[in-house]
């Protein structure tokens, strides 16, 4: 099976610099959901993407100065069947952040 890349991934294009990363739980449900807040360098327009039940988050090198996320792919990998993941995400450039979530929504 071949995931299949989503066209949300073309609305995050030239959001690159992290401007803020927001991780909270619900101690009700006991799931994790991320807000990422991502801003364009050429026009300061920001626009967040949040991730709802998150699981397997990864991040690497994240921090310490100007974080970038240079080309985050969303994937559709609901055909493999896994327990409430249906979304994988990640930067594909360097590899500094990754998770898989049952639910996005890109926030303009």
């Amino acid at each position: 099976m071949t995931p299949k890349r989503l066209s949300d991934t073309d609305r995050l294009f030239g959001y690159t610099t992290v401007r803020s990363l927001e991780f909270k739980f619900d101690q009700v449900r006991f799931v994790c959901d991320v807000t990422l807040h991502l801003e364009s360098p050429t026009t300061s327009k920001g626009l967040s993407l949040l991730l709802k039940e998150v699981s397997g988050l990864r991040l690497k090198e994240f921090g310490g100065g100007l974080t970038q996320l240079l080309f985050l792919v969303i994937e559709d990998v609901s055909e493999a069947q896994l327990d409430r993941i249906n979304f994988h995400v990640k930067e594909t450039e360097r590899g500094t952040f990754e998770c898989d979530c049952r639910h996005f929504e890109v926030i303009e």
